[in-house]
């Protein structure tokens, strides 16, 4: 695998796999870091083994596998393409920018598995996504964290576009609809006041099992986790926008500590707040985005 800085190669792997004259297997049941896999197949075939089936691949081909489901993939002798393993910290902050990013949250659950024998576009495309993390995460610079972000972005995108950009699941019952909304609303309100779940479901008037399940059921991601995307979305409009020294920002998004701030930040973004603001590829909100339709 393509080895890059602690700071990014943790979170992901990219391996090229280029012709060879013997069948090649990885088994990925067996990793430390649960990981969502995916796969290009270029030329030739290539099998993915799930746990209750196998997936036979005719390049060109694509597959994605959830986290927990993948046990191993073979490329054939003469087979070419790439591999990627990617956690859930990194698809988190990958979601988080972009406007699609519940749907996207909700397609990497699903096993994907595509014939692209009519797609020579799609399959350029795409390989060039693959290749682009890879050299990032073999050749890490400055700003290499957001420049895989941003290629693992399109990545998905390309993918969710070539499924058939399926929307979000629609909600199951209107109380989970109603239930999702006022805590969104909720967080909206409070997220700088960094309140404990339980402050939320008392007021919701429902159990932390059952906020839990509705998010994860609507939006793909459990209730902490769309409260700290509410905080980086607000702390990177605030490094974006105005001139407050990173000391009094964290102040005014409820941090004491600025210095645990820092770390939360560069945690969920992959670099410090002053090498957000400093960074010329820092990643802008657009003017019309609003947070009325997060998550």
């Amino acid at each position: 695998m393509a080895r890059a800085s602690a700071s990014v190669a943790r979170n992901i792997q990219v391996d090229e796999v280029s012709p060879a004259l013997a069948a090649r297997e990885w088994h990925v049941g067996a990793e430390k870091r649960p990981r969502c896999h995916g796969y290009l197949v270029r030329n030739g075939a290539a099998e993915a083994w799930l746990a209750e089936r196998k997936l036979v691949l005719v390049g060109p081909a694509v597959v994605w596998l959830p986290r927990n489901v993948g046990v191993s993939v073979r490329f054939a002798a003469g087979a070419s393409g790439y591999l990627l393993a990617a956690d859930e910290e990194l698809l988190e902050q990958t979601f988080d920018n972009h406007a699609e990013g519940a749907a996207l949250a909700q397609f990497v659950g699903r096993v994907v598995s595509l014939g692209l024998e009519d797609a020579g576009a799609l399959v350029d495309d795409l390989a060039a996504g693959f290749s682009a993390i890879a050299r990032e995460v073999r050749h890490p610079e400055p700003g290499s964290r957001s420049m895989v972000i941003a290629h693992l972005g399109v990545l998905l995108l390309r993918l969710w576009r070539a499924a058939g950009a399926p929307p979000p699941r629609p909600t199951g019952t209107p109380e989970r609809s109603r239930i999702l909304e006022r805590f969104l609303e909720l967080v909206d309100l409070h997220f700088s006041e960094h309140w404990p779940i339980t402050r939320y479901v008392q007021l919701l008037g429902i159990t932390e099992d059952r906020l839990h399940a509705v998010c994860t059921k609507e939006t793909g991601r459990a209730p902490l986790v769309l409260i700290h995307a509410r905080l980086i979305k607000e702390a990177r409009l605030r490094l974006d926008r105005s001139g407050l020294s990173v000391e009094k920002l964290s102040a005014r998004l409820g941090f004491s500590d600025p210095a645990y701030f820092n770390r939360f930040f560069k945690r969920k973004v992959g670099i410090s707040p002053g090498a957000y603001r400093r960074s010329a590829g820092a990643r802008r909100l657009t003017e019309t985005e609003t947070f009325a339709a997060w998550p």
